[in-house]
């Protein structure tokens, strides 16, 4: 088996080139609390894919469990704008949409607010 390189064991494989892939790599660190390997992952993700919204809400949320507000904001307005260029005429996707935004505001209420 060979050798992974970096925090995010993702160094070299196939699998270090999928979007998706490194955003549920992200996503298995935040849920074993290991909050700067998921940022690492997420943004390794958002190298190859810099559209993928779950992967900069999900990164904004670990700045925020590390308290490094500046750079969730950053991330939830680098959403926003990812949410408005992902936007249709479909009413199921403007209500996920609606929520999405909803979550957004918030998160960004909530880091402004604590940042002071």
């Amino acid at each position: 088996m060979p050798k992974q390189k970096g925090n995010t064991g993702t160094g070299g494989d196939l699998e270090s080139k999928n979007p998706l892939w490194l955003k549920d790599k992200g996503d298995s660190f935040f849920k074993d609390k290991n909050y700067i390997s998921a940022i690492e992952a997420y943004s390794e993700a958002l190298k190859q894919d810099l559209k993928l919204l779950n992967a900069v809400l999900n990164r904004s949320l670990a700045y925020m469990k590390i308290f490094k507000f500046q750079e969730a904001i950053n991330d939830c307005d680098q959403a926003l704008l990812i949410l408005q260029s992902q936007i249709s005429g479909d009413e199921e996707e403007q209500a996920h949409s609606r929520l999405t935004l909803s979550k957004i505001k918030v998160r960004k209420g909530i880091c402004t607010a604590w940042k002071g």
